[in-house]
């Protein structure tokens, strides 16, 4: 473990080095191997002392996919072992160059949804929302891209958008275009177990937040589609159909875990 971080401390240095003449494949594969030794860390200190979240922030922010990818695959390992670090990536103002990627290609909406999703449980939340993360996610959720649709799911289901409601005081919840409400009701039924279970958890993030949206997911079949979850082989999803049709606002959902190797298929 003394090794790992040894190499660790002398990986996020060379971060910097590489930063500072514009060498971002040298940055890329910094950050891969970063990625592959959080496991080994017993805490984050190396991690903050060496500035990992504004490096990776900055990763996230230049113009080429590969250091995109990079930067949020590597941002949602170390959020998801460290939890805390969301915080601080939130502190750092990490939420707007993140959620600008959901306007990306598919192959880069897709890992940048699934890194909303670690981030938005740990500290992220409230950044997001703030940065315009419900909207876009919604829109993706309906683009009918099946790349990035059932990890935008995923991730409005942790990010949800209670908060932009209330701040706006007008008394008219966010539109939900209807797109988004078929998309997840598709979802739901001919999905995949990764992409019903995304689904099923927007769905119950849509319904308890405002009666618009409830009617909305009623007329446009979401009932009969967790009705069908419900009947799904699979135990995990039966469990988060069940807690949607129940409607309650707070259920135990697990923290998704931070390995992004593989994103949720929207194919059975």
């Amino acid at each position: 473990m003394k090794h790992a971080e040894e190499r660790l401390v002398h990986s996020l240095q060379m971060m910097h080095v590489y930063a500072n003449c514009f060498d971002l494949d040298g940055q890329l594969a910094l950050a891969l191997e970063i990625e592959s030794a959080l496991p080994h860390l017993a805490n984050a200190d190396s991690l903050l002392n060496g500035d990992l979240i504004p490096q990776l922030i900055g990763l996230i922010a230049q113009p080429r996919p590969d250091g995109q990818v990079a930067g949020c695959r590597t941002l949602a390992a170390a959020i998801g072992r460290f939890p805390t670090l969301g915080g601080v990536w939130a502190a750092a103002r990490g939420a707007p160059p993140l959620v600008e990627l959901l306007a990306s290609t598919p192959a880069v909406q897709a890992v940048a949804c699934a890194a909303i999703e670690v981030v938005a449980p740990n500290g992220g939340r409230a950044a997001l929302i703030a940065a315009g993360a419900p909207s876009r996610l919604l829109h993706l959720v309906g683009d009918e891209a099946p790349e990035a649709q059932g990890a935008a799911a995923g991730a409005f289901a942790q990010v949800g958008c209670w908060e932009e409601w209330e701040e706006r005081g007008d008394g008219a919840p966010p539109s939900v275009p209807e797109t988004a409400i078929d998309a997840l009701v598709a979802m739901a039924l001919r999905g995949s177990a990764d992409s019903r279970t995304h689904a099923a958890r927007a769905i119950r993030k849509l319904s308890v937040q405002a009666a618009p949206y409830r009617r909305m997911l009623v007329a446009h079949g979401a009932v009969e589609a967790l009705l069908d979850c419900c009947a799904y082989w699979k135990p995990s999803v039966v469990r988060d159909a069940t807690i949607a049709l129940a409607g309650d606002p707070n259920p135990p959902l697990p923290i998704p875990p931070s390995d992004l190797s593989s994103l949720p298929d929207t194919h059975p």
